[in-house]
């Protein structure tokens, strides 16, 4: 690595492990080291020192199913310089409609910045503990007239079947559900996990047959270490029947069973950010890209302007007791 290249990874890495201190560091430092490095072979490093990093790439096959302009952006914590400088660098990229930045929770001071330049929250990252967020459930009793069963391969198509109709119908949630490689995706990780995986898949049936879906699937993750993502996806007729508690309750019961201390996820359903706060969740990082706004009080507690000016959760512990106010 040149010297810039390294100077910048080391700035992610502190970023990162204020944000999330129980990542193993050598994912964390292997994440960053490759997005310095990918922004720098782009061209695209704009800012890259041992104080501030800005950069970023354009992946035409990006995770979301649709070409994606990345952007990373850090600062030395405390540093109001070289925070000035990452604003200054971020003026002189703008907001292509592709742009897509992970904002991490020190960072959320950039927040006024960023929607000057176009940008707008899409969703909020959200971490928890498995073994905290299922005693926050309490004990979950069946829903009348609906099974829960665990998914097999052969289910693959409904599960698509139901994601695109989902997603296509409402993108808001989830803009890119509905995205042809994205779908492509999750059959494939859905046959995986159900043929003998390390993840946990679930199936929602009624009288009237298929109804919903749910996954977790263990990963070792760059930036917060061995923890797992879960989707919930259900047909509306099966909807506000407390569906969802069971299969968040079956799914954190398979993966502490795995082991999985952490799961994560990128949100703005008003629903599962409503359960996310009873479970004890935390915002890690926003997601921003180029849309409208939401309103304005879509995220709750989760929202961004709430660590604008700090963090409101400073010092609290991530497995404590969760607030069930909002």
């Amino acid at each position: 690595m040149t010297d810039p290249v390294r100077d910048a990874v080391a700035v992610l890495v502190a970023q990162r492990t204020a944000a999330m201190p129980h990542a193993p560091p050598a994912l964390v430092e292997a994440v960053a080291t490759r997005e310095v490095q990918q922004a720098a072979d782009a061209g695209g490093l704009v800012l890259a020192d041992d104080r501030a990093v800005v950069g970023e790439w354009l992946d035409a096959d990006a995770w979301c199913g649709e070409p994606t302009r990345h952007r990373i952006v850090g600062w030395r914590h405390g540093d109001n310089a070289a925070r000035r400088r990452v604003e200054q660098a971020l003026g002189t990229l703008g907001a292509p409609p592709s742009t897509l930045l992970l904002l991490d929770r020190p960072c959320a001071g950039l927040a006024p910045t960023l929607r000057a330049h176009g940008l707008q929250v899409d969703s909020v990252v959200l971490v928890g503990e498995t073994a905290t967020a299922r005693a926050a459930l309490g004990p979950v009793p069946d829903v009348a007239g609906v099974r829960v069963r665990p998914g097999h391969a052969a289910d693959a198509e409904a599960v698509v079947r139901l994601q695109r109709e989902t997603f296509t119908e409402n993108p808001d949630p989830c803009w890119f559900g509905a995205n042809a490689a994205w779908l492509e995706a999750l059959r494939r990780d859905w046959i995986r996990e159900a043929d003998g995986g390390d993840g946990v898949v679930l199936v929602v049936e009624d009288a009237d047959g298929f109804a919903g879906f749910a996954q977790g699937g263990p990963a070792r993750d760059g930036r917060w270490g061995h923890t797992a993502g879960l989707s919930l996806v259900l047909a509306p007729r099966v909807r506000g029947r407390g569906v969802s508690r069971v299969l968040h309750a079956r799914l954190l019961d398979g993966l502490i069973d795995r082991g999985v201390r952490w799961f994560n996820g990128g949100t703005s359903n008003p629903a599962v950010l409503y359960r996310a706060r009873r479970m004890g969740r935390r915002p890690m990082a926003w997601v921003w890209r180029v849309r409208p706004p939401h309103p304005p009080d879509r995220f709750g507690p989760f929202a961004i302007d709430r660590y604008v000016d700090g963090d409101p959760d400073q010092g609290a512990s991530l497995g404590g007791s969760a607030s069930t106010r909002w």
